[in-house]
């Protein structure tokens, strides 16, 4: 029978798509007009991207080389389709492989469409994956019950299972069990993003088993070991069945199973997918060589209707040679599998490259032209020669041969220091490297020069200083030993003298007295301290956090911890980089302590051990480093290049067996060829071509000038080798090569320069989190109520200090939510809910969700306990809302000021209308209604913290106007769930245009000072 609640929510979902089309076929013509920078940017295009442009309807298949303007091409269609079809922003799906190809395409929608680019679904395909399952709660009902795995727990979960199998496992070495665990999950991996079941991975391992049966005659060695390795792809399956079993068990999922869900429901659920192709009558597909199997069945399943079976109109666009993922399951097949669904859809190659010279273009030419799995000789008559746009002669790529790998860096850095002389922006220099490990000696040196420079990687952050100190403090606490004493007095943030802690330990050794009760009777010590003072005073920190963290949960303590030391309080002191440590630890301690609110200080030092275990190298705590400087040459991985351009580009490395024919070890054997048809015998090749055409991508960064730097001597060791250079450049040949050294050899040391850090670091690291940042009602109202603690806590990200008030009011209320969550969830499936599982849900959330103590658990149950009975049997029981949406995710552009918001839930007059009424559960103190608007007369909004309940309010209708525009709402009501002797009562508002104006205004100028980074009171 159908559930009328997942009815309705089909419904109406499908009356918003419905909504989207009305004004007649999407053929007809519109008589929306050109803008002047539609108009400008089309007559700028060349006659292959006017086709594409020109080409709505109906599938196209676009091959782009590297600089030719496909991120224009794509922008300037959908824009195209908006002026010459009755479709709305709202029909219009970009799809793209990586986030930074989202941004790039949202941002050139929004320079040629203005605010409808917000309209427009520009989206990861993982992301469009978790929008879907996110607007479609009911559908996806088993998913929201699940929790998301860390990759901590997930190898930990791996652990447990190695150790019931290790026994008769093929795969574990009884010596050391867990060494293939990172392999293991993996190639897990590589199955699911494949879109690999049980059930094919099962065949597979029949046909593999008969395939090694038959290799060898029966009896003999070499049958005995393929044997033995169809078995252990067997064993690999078990491992793989019983992980699955373990996340079913734990109600968990991990990174790779959201596409998989999503795919799975699509195929199931025939509304929901009719509902996705009606409101999505234009699909664009960017990227299209680097998708994994999983993605393009969801690109796949998307554009194939039973209902209408006629050509899609889907816009394929990608390049076979920048398919640089290929081996962690991207697959160029997939444009060819475009090619034999439409055989008839036109093929638009773009070769008018608008970024580099001639002979840049010719020797990455030549390069790519020795990979054989290509486009070119595949489809008929396809060719992709670039063409320069430019008619600049241009300079040949160089290869340049520095003395040393010691002195490369520093030769790098008297080349880019002439460039900068010449009037090159140092952003338009870039240094590409192979391996992230790379990044930061050149980085140094380059800081050491003097030169800004932007680094984009990530770094270990456990290896960092300040997080150093902060463990040695957290090891003393958990235990007081004087050898733990001893490794956390010398942090720094203590300013004990070396010299007073090696007298310390001396007197412990000839008093044969413990080093802590020295400590402890310091002040009648008759010693010659140099500084007595900072010694009482880290002996004061120090066992004053040890005596009360059995009191503390672990935030608690790590909060103490970082602030009692000075550490937090000096962070605004800090290198923007120490800034980010900080940040990046507390944010990991708070994510931890949410995930298992009942950790020990003593499981989470174990936790955080286990991050350095030789054998998990993959998975690692890291922080992303920030940019010190607004512009500056740009130091990354020749795999973060993609999709940019540079004026100069420096290929750092470019040796035989770096770049090329790199060692790869296998992970963990599989039988590729019939899993994934990778064949055996090409996968050597297949994956020298991956590397070809990472370098080819690399080469084709360079605008103007390309130099390649192959050192003539490493260092290995103690041992100095000779090394050539990579054969690409011999196959991007023949091109000119020189000898460089370095121009000051006696300043060629990190010793003798000391980098000094930019008076405004801190305002650029501040610039670049606001990239990343939307206005939220709660982060304006702490604006408006403390900027300075606005920019403390919000963007800086440092530990807010609570109160044991604010803790337990921050508990109750999250565990209360979370009960009337699953109430609203359940009667939107039409499924009774009792008192009793209201009440089991506020426990559950109270004991696992929440990170308190157990005597706060226990008084804040007993409340809840009394106060969600009386709201049950007041205000819940027996009713049967028309529930639209439960915590509902909302995002909006006020111009170009990012808003975000969720709202607690949104109900409709009946399952057909749009007429809504959105509510706000508070489990505070009901508030008056005048108190509720902070005091001010209707029409206003206030602009102090004291009207933030209202101001909310008024923030939800500004969301809700761009974000689901089908929705009316009627009445906006604050509901007090109410406490102790407190009734619930309800407080409903109506949200006048005045007011949306008036908060408009007010976002307007919050927004004006913290872009410019003005953190005085408005």
């Amino acid at each position: 029978m159908r559930n009328p609640q997942n009815e309705y929510q089909c419904t109406s979902v499908c009356v918003g798509y419905d909504e989207g089309m009305k004004g007649g076929s999407q053929s007809s013509k519109s008589t929306r007009s050109s803008s002047p920078a539609f108009d400008a940017a089309y007559t700028r295009l060349n006659d292959e991207q006017k086709k594409a442009v020109d080409t709505v309807e109906g599938p196209v298949m676009v091959v782009a080389g590297p600089g030719t303007g496909k991120t224009q091409v794509l922008a300037l269609r959908v824009a195209n389709i908006l002026r010459t079809t009755q479709a709305r922003p709202g029909n219009i799906l970009c799809l793209t492989f990586s986030t930074a190809g989202a941004t790039a395409m949202r941002e050139r929608l929004r320079s040629l469409i203005g605010a409808d680019a917000y309209s427009v679904t520009v989206s990861t395909i993982h992301g469009f994956c978790d929008a879907l399952i996110r607007k479609n709660p009911a559908i996806f009902a088993d998913w929201f019950a699940k929790k998301p795995l860390t990759d901590l727990e997930r190898y930990k979960a791996m652990e447990a299972i190695v150790d019931t199998v290790s026994h008769n496992s093929s795969l574990i070495n009884a010596k050391n069990p867990y060494e293939r665990i990172p392999a293991i999950i993996g190639r897990m991996s590589d199955c699911k993003r494949e879109g690999k079941t049980m059930e094919e991975l099962l065949r597979v391992a029949d046909a593999y088993d008969a395939e090694m049966a038959g290799k060898s005659k029966e009896g003999t060695k070499a049958d005995k070991k393929n044997r033995l390795q169809s078995q252990k792809f067997r064993d690999f399956i078990d491992l793989f069945r019983r992980y699955q079993s373990m996340l079913e068990e734990r109600g968990a999922y991990d990174y790779d199973d959201m596409i998989l869900v999503a795919l799975a429901v699509l195929a199931e659920e025939d509304d929901l997918l009719a509902a996705q192709q009606e409101r999505y009558q234009y699909i664009l597909v960017d990227e299209a060589q680097d998708l994994n199997g999983a993605q393009w069945k969801v690109i796949e399943r998307l554009t194939t209707s039973a209902v209408s079976p006629n050509d899609p109109n889907f816009f394929l666009v990608g390049d076979d040679d920048q398919a640089i993922y290929r081996f962690q399951g991207a697959n160029v097949e997939h444009m060819l599998a475009f090619r034999e669904r439409f055989p008839a859809a036109p093929v638009i190659v773009l070769t008018e490259n608008y970024r580099s010279t001639q002979p840049i273009l010719d020797a990455a030419g030549r390069l790519i032209a020795h990979n054989e799995e290509r486009l070119v000789g595949r489809i008929p008559g396809l060719r992709k020669d670039l063409h320069a746009a430019t008619n600049e002669e241009g300079a040949p790529p160089v290869l340049l041969r520095p003395p040393s790998d010691a002195a490369e860096p520093w030769c790098m850095a008297d080349m880019i220091v002439e460039r900068l002389k010449l009037g090159i922006p140092a952003q338009d220099i870039a240094i590409l490297v192979q391996k992230n490990s790379e990044l930061r000696p050149i980085y140094d040196v380059l800081r050491a020069r003097g030169i800004p420079v932007v680094l984009s990687g990530k770094e270990d952050l456990l290896s960092h200083a300040i997080v150093g100190q902060v463990m040695q403090i957290l090891r003393f606490m958990e235990s007081p030993t004087d050898d733990r004493l001893f490794h956390a007095l010398p942090a720094q943030c203590f300013h004990c003298h070396p010299a007073d802690l090696a007298r310390l330990s001396f007197a412990s050794r000839d008093s044969k007295k413990r080093a802590l009760e020295l400590l402890v009777d310091i002040e009648q010590s008759d010693l010659p301290w140099i500084d007595r003072d900072a010694l009482i005073r880290a002996r004061d920190i120090l066992l004053a956090l040890a005596q009360k963290h059995e009191q503390r949960t672990v935030l608690e303590s790590v909060e103490h911890a970082l602030r009692t030391s000075g550490i937090s309080a000096e962070a605004h002191t800090l290198d923007p980089i120490d800034l980010a440590v900080v940040e990046t630890f507390f944010q990991y301690v708070k994510q931890r302590c949410f995930e298992r609110p009942s950790l020990s200080l003593y499981e989470f030092m174990r936790d955080l051990s286990f991050y350095a275990q030789e054998d998990y190298g993959q998975v690692r705590l890291t922080y992303q480093i920030p940019h010190l400087v607004a512009d500056g040459v740009q130091l990354m991985t020749a795999h973060q290049s993609k999709g940019l351009e540079f004026h100069t580009v420096f290929l750092s490395n470019f040796c035989d067996g770096h770049w090329d024919e790199r060692s790869n070890p296998t992970r963990l054997a599989l039988p590729e060829h019939l899993l994934f048809g990778w064949e055996t015998d090409q996968k050597k090749f297949e994956q020298h071509q991956d590397e070809r055409r990472l370098a080819y991508v690399a080469m084709t960064r360079a605008k103007r000038e390309l130099c390649m730097l192959c050192p003539k001597e490493i260092a290995v060791g103690e041992r100095v080798r000779s090394v050539s250079p990579s054969a690409f450049f011999a196959q991007a040949g023949p091109l000119p090569e020189a000898d460089i050294a370095v121009r000051n050899p006696e300043q060629s040391s990190l010793l003798l320069v000391t980098p000094s850090l930019p008076d405004d670091a801190l305002d650029v690291y501040l610039r670049e989190r606001l990239g990343q940042f939307a206005l939220s009602p709660s982060s304006l109202t702490q604006f408006l109520r403390d900027p300075l603690e606005f920019r403390r806590t919000t963007l800086l990200g440092q530990p807010e200090e609570f109160s044991e008030k604010s803790l337990r009011a921050l508990g109750y209320g999250s565990a209360a939510h979370w009960a009337l969550r699953a109430w609203a969830e359940a009667r939107m499936k039409s499924q009774e809910f009792s008192v009793g599982e209201l009440l089991e849900a506020f426990r559950w959330h109270l004991y696992e969700r929440n990170v308190l103590t157990e005597k706060q658990r226990t008084d804040l149950l007993a409340q809840g306990n009394e106060s969600l009975t009386s709201y049950f049997r007041s205000v819940l029981e027996g009713k049967t809302p028309f529930i639209y949406a439960v915590e509902r995710d909302y995002r909006a552009h006020l111009g170009d000021i990012p808003l975000k918001g969720k709202i607690d839930r949104i109900d409709l007059a009946s399952a057909t209308s749009g007429d809504a009424i959105v509510i706000d559960y508070k489990t505070g103190r009901p508030k008056a209604p005048g108190e509720i608007r902070g005091n001010v007369e209707p029409g206003k909004i206030s602009r102090t913290a004291e009207g933030e309940y209202f101001r909310q309010l008024v923030f939800y209708a500004l969301l809700l106007e761009q974000s689901d525009p089908l929705l009316q709402p009627q009445s906006y009501i604050l509901e007090f769930v109410g406490e102790r002797s407190e009734e619930p009562i309800s407080r409903a508002f109506t949200v006048s245009e005045q007011e949306k104006d008036d908060l408009r205004e007010l976002i307007r100028l919050v927004w004006a000072k913290i872009i410019a980074l003005d953190f005085t009171p408005l």
